[in-house]
């Protein structure tokens, strides 16, 4: 077969694959494609505008003041709290499911780890929106911009007071303590100067988070753990079968295009417990395709 004819033969597949010249150059093998069950938060902005005083009350219990545990304790009664500098103060609430503790006499009060991992992106106005972009450590109490972020190998180099297995809802040391803006900066909540452009109007903001450690995500598989859909239950959480099975639909059909594209891709299935839906969802996607 000579050049001419491999070229051609090689367009041909990547025609058929239906993957942009871009996707196929920017393949990563490694990436985890696995479904993923998005559960909202709740995120509350506050917007100082340069020279506003908003006065506002000390109330932060820092008990991990510096990444370690002991800080400071609480202020005293009616102290006013230092002034705030311009620019959007992000808050957001971890999913009730997680922020909720189970025990007994004997084990005293358990809670489920908290996602450790957070992007988030600012998103500016405009046709071509520019974004600007960090990635919060919150075990660490951190925050990186995400161009110079370069990954977990990375980051578990960096120092920690707290393990991801101790960042809990009460890893503060009181129940309320998440609630409280200046307790949890960089870790649940983050100030964003908009680079000293405060004329900016119209900005919206994407926060996502994950595990960085996906054993401690309260869905992974595990042997002492309920059944999927049981487990759901326990957490409040909904999943629409027939919108999984059109996921698995997609899923698969992305992992034939890999394969006529010449592109290393895992298997198109549900890793985990939602492994064990796959046979009702094969059944479902393909009845949705025919």
């Amino acid at each position: 077969m000579d050049v001419k004819t491999a070229t051609a033969a090689s367009f041909s597949r990547v025609a058929e694959a239906g993957l942009s010249p871009k996707v196929i150059a920017t393949w990563d093998p490694a990436l985890v494609r696995d479904p993923r069950l998005l559960v909202p938060v709740d995120v509350r902005v506050l917007v100082v505008a340069p020279g506003e005083d908003v006065g506002h009350a000390d109330v932060a219990t820092t008990l991990l003041a510096g990444g370690e545990p002991g800080g400071r304790a609480g202020p005293a009664p009616f102290t006013d709290g230092p002034p705030r500098a311009p620019g959007v103060y992000l808050h957001w609430a971890l999913p009730d499911a997680l922020t909720r503790g189970t025990g007994d006499e004997t084990a005293g009060v358990q809670m489920r780890p908290l996602p450790d991992r957070w992007l988030v992106a600012r998103l500016e106005p405009g046709g071509r929106r520019a974004v600007r972009a960090w990635v919060v450590e919150s075990e660490r109490g951190r925050r990186v911009a995400l161009e110079d972020w370069a990954g977990e190998a990375e980051a578990a180099k960096a120092p920690s007071g707290l393990t991801p297995e101790q960042l809990t809802a009460l890893a503060g040391g009181d129940p309320a303590w998440a609630a409280v803006w200046d307790n949890v900066v960089d870790r649940f909540a983050m100030h964003d100067d908009l680079d000293g452009r405060f004329e900016l109007r119209d900005v919206s903001y994407l926060i996502a988070g994950w595990y960085s450690k996906p054993e401690l995500d309260p869905i992974h598989p595990a042997p002492d753990r309920p059944q999927f859909d049981e487990l759901l239950r326990e957490l409040g959480w909904e999943l629409d079968r027939t919108s999984l099975a059109r996921l698995a639909a997609e899923r698969r059909r992305r992992q034939q295009a890999a394969e006529k594209a010449g592109l290393e891709a895992s298997p198109a299935g549900f890793a985990g417990t939602a492994g064990k839906l796959e046979p009702e969802l094969e059944q479902r996607s393909r009845a949705l395709e025919g």
